[in-house]
């Protein structure tokens, strides 16, 4: 619920989007949030980070993890279906190997569908992928290939799509300069693992296969189902959207996902019938869901006609914005305004963002229940977090007085913010958030 924007994008209020790579560069990003508020894929993860979160709420009374052995399995199943959803598996080195190669040089010459067992009756899916290149005869390397890589290959063809199409009428200085090329990993890793399957696809058959796969948790399960589809079209000159359409049709009405939507609404209302901070958070936010959704399931692949819209005019992005909604932008100040400020960076919207301040807390509150899953996907002391990667996420666009006078709580162990001993004191969204997530007050009420 937060779109982190790097410098290029410090003027952005002032002077807009100032040319086609800038506005490839936020589109890429917007994506990403748009993947996730209208796919069944961002569907089951949000209901899933909610329910994880439901569950922490439960078993953190002021701090304390209590007993909750009913929980334990419904966690460990959650932790790690959203661990596979959202995260690789990469380390540094393993990255830094894969990306010293140019595309074209690489190949996958053996890829197995590998099951990660989420609970007894339940799998989820990747790719081990063994990877060489034609150019470099002693690089082998094997590559776990996860939704995390349809997230990315997907937004940067897009990307590449929007920024090419602008170019006939780019006027600036940049009007000749070429689509810089990602690294093969994580951006072109889906590309490389439908060469391998020799699928043929045109660009943008590949974006509409890559959002297909969207239609599922197990993306990967999907893709080795609808393959020999994809190559009963290649071999018969059949056209690959209408197979796709029929595909998405498929499996909209063998799964019910339509009357899922109304099923998850009930849900939530039963669990979250109070309109506090979290509450309005998750119903807004499945709100804009429910909607993108249904708007979906009527254009499989609306982003070609987002697309379209952008072309015709890139004035155009705040309708577009408006129309599938945005969430906050963290952007840095511009430089001379630094030294003028507290922070360094400003928290800004495009448009109108309703229920901003529950949205920012109810992020806090994710981060900090993320803080707390151990490496056995269990709830863990709020004492034994490693103090790394623990910083506030608006710890740069702060200028909030418990920032200024001690800076390293914020920077290490923002949860401290929120104090039991002053609980209703008004404070930050972090600390916010942590109230919202843990307080039980002495009557035994918790918030």
């Amino acid at each position: 619920m937060l779109i982190n924007l790097s410098s290029d994008f410090s003027n952005l209020q002032k002077s807009g989007i100032e040319n086609r790579f800038l506005l490839g560069v936020f589109f890429h990003e917007w994506l990403h949030y748009f993947h996730n508020v209208s796919t069944n894929f961002g569907l089951s993860t949000f209901t899933s980070t909610v329910s994880l979160w439901q569950y922490f709420h439960n078993a953190n009374i002021n701090g304390e993890i209590i007993e909750h052995s009913q929980y334990k399995e419904s966690i460990s199943m959650l932790s790690l279906l959203l661990a596979h959803a959202r995260e690789h598996t990469y380390k540094p080195e393993d990255l830094k190997s894969i990306n010293k190669h140019k595309f074209e040089s690489l190949k996958i010459i053996k890829a197995e569908l590998n099951p990660t067992i989420i609970s007894d009756n339940e799998n989820l899916h990747s790719y081990l992928c063994e990877v060489i290149s034609k150019n470099d005869p002693d690089y082998r390397q094997t590559i776990e290939i996860r939704p995390f890589e349809i997230f990315e290959n997907l937004a940067y063809l897009l990307e590449k799509k929007l920024v090419d199409a602008l170019q006939k009428k780019d006027t600036s200085d940049f009007k000749y300069d070429p689509f810089d090329e990602p690294k093969v990993s994580p951006y072109r890793m889906i590309e490389l693992l439908f060469n391998y399957f020799e699928l043929n696809l045109e660009g943008d058959d590949c974006i509409r296969v890559m959002i297909t796969l969207l239609l599922a948790v197990d993306s990967m399960e999907l893709l080795n189902e609808i393959i020999p589809i994809l190559k009963e079209c290649k071999d018969n000159n059949l056209i690959v959207e209408a197979a796709l359409i029929d595909i998405t049709n498929t499996i909209i009405k063998n799964n019910d996902l339509v009357n899922r939507l109304e099923s998850t609404d009930e849900w939530i209302n039963t669990h979250f019938p109070v309109n506090d901070t979290i509450g309005n958070a998750i119903k807004s936010v499945f709100k804009i869901l429910k909607e993108n959704i249904r708007k979906r399931y009527k254009n499989p692949f609306l982003e070609f006609e987002i697309l379209k819209t952008l072309e015709l005019n890139t004035q155009n992005l705040t309708e577009v914005l408006k129309e599938y909604s945005l969430c906050a932008l963290m952007k840095p100040l511009p430089a001379n305004e630094i030294k003028e400020q507290k922070h360094t960076s400003e928290l800004i919207t495009i448009g109108e963002i309703k229920h901003l301040e529950d949205w920012q807390q109810f992020h806090a509150a994710l981060h900090f229940l993320g803080l707390h899953i151990g490496s056995d996907g269990q709830f863990m002391e709020t004492s034994k977090i490693n103090h790394r990667n623990t910083s506030c996420p608006f710890l740069n666009a702060c200028s909030e007085k418990t920032k200024l006078d001690n800076p390293d709580i914020c920077k290490n162990m923002p949860w401290k913010t929120f104090d039991l001993n002053t609980p209703k004191a008004s404070i930050c969204w972090y600390g916010s958030g942590v109230r919202q997530t843990i307080y039980q007050s002495k009557e035994g009420n918790k918030n």
